[in-house]
């Protein structure tokens, strides 16, 4: 029932692009910013999908995403981080567009630095599948869920075959959307808190 729980604001999508931006509003500063580099990119074109932490964050943001034409605009719950929120819209999105084929991840995340870097490596670069990871991102942020101690006992007690080695730190990355639909299958049969 969460991933439900997420209030359409605004659907002013011309054409809906194979990839596109799905954004987390956490923080206002970082908000703007991000919102600003995505609309210098070559890919400001794309079909772009935002999410605010409240309604606050909305309507300060509303003059800066105007220029934004081809949007979705959702308000989630504080859940305390960009994840939930991110994987409600993605839910909408998927359901509602077939032919979605890869979506760009970005939050406000508070690690500027990493923000900034991860942002920058997806805006900028053309980006090809990856054999070792289901998410693409900076090369310097994969981390190795073998030898990291958190996924590693996740993995380890985990019934479902893990069919990748490493995943994107700081959680700002490129990803198919078969990636998104095994999440959130999972997430509707077995996730426990």
């Amino acid at each position: 029932d969460l991933i439900k729980e997420i209030q359409l604001i605004e659907n002013s999508l011309n054409n809906i692009t194979k990839d596109i931006i799905c954004v987390f509003i956490g923080n206002l500063e970082i908000g703007i910013q991000l919102i600003k580099k995505i609309l210098d990119s070559d890919k400001k074109n794309l079909s772009i999908t935002i999410v605010f932490k409240n309604h606050e964050l909305y309507k300060q943001c509303a003059n800066l995403i105007a220029n934004i034409k081809n949007k979705v605009v959702f308000i989630s719950k504080e859940y305390g981080n960009d994840i939930i929120p991110s994987l409600q819209a993605i839910n909408y999105m998927l359901n509602k567009y077939n032919h979605i084929e890869n979506i760009y991840k970005f939050h406000t995340k508070s690690s500027t630095i990493w923000a900034s870097k991860l942002t920058n490596y997806l805006l900028n670069n053309k980006l090809v599948p990856n054999e070792n990871s289901n998410c693409i991102g900076h090369p310097h942020y994969y981390v190795d869920i073998n030898n990291e101690k958190f996924c590693k006992t996740i993995v380890s007690k985990n019934k479902y075959i893990i069919d990748k080695t490493s995943y994107v730190g700081g959680t700002i990355f490129y990803a198919n959307r078969l990636v998104y639909e095994k999440v959130l299958n999972f997430m509707k049969k077995d996730y426990l808190q």
